[in-house]
């Protein structure tokens, strides 16, 4: 029977779940608010909560159930993907994203 308490126990701790809610502000290079920014919290199971940021890029997430190992993907029109780690985080604390503008490729083909 302890066998079992302990297997159960460890079971419990090796899936632990955040609870937390991050607020933050999504910037562009030159330091100005991202408006309608996709931020997104993502696990090995999928999507677990969206957000868009407001006109001045700020967001916030209800982190209820995340698992450890998720992570919060920042994507925009024109800006590349940021994905950050969700473990690296301190949820009591407002959150910082810097994008950086997305590479443009131009390609001509000529037939």
């Amino acid at each position: 029977m302890k066998r079992l308490s302990y297997l159960s126990c460890c079971i419990l701790l090796s899936s632990c779940a955040i609870a937390a809610t991050i607020t933050g502000k999504v910037l562009d290079p030159s330091e100005s608010g991202v408006s309608g920014a996709r931020v997104v919290v993502t696990s090995r199971l999928g999507l677990l909560q969206q957000s868009t940021t407001d006109q001045a890029g700020y967001f916030r997430l209800d982190l209820s159930g995340a698992e450890t190992g998720a992570a919060i993907v920042v994507t925009a029109p024109g800006f590349a993907r940021k994905t950050i780690a969700l473990d690296s985080i301190d949820t009591r604390t407002q959150l910082t994203v810097e994008l950086e503008i997305a590479p443009t490729s131009d390609s001509i083909t000529v037939t």
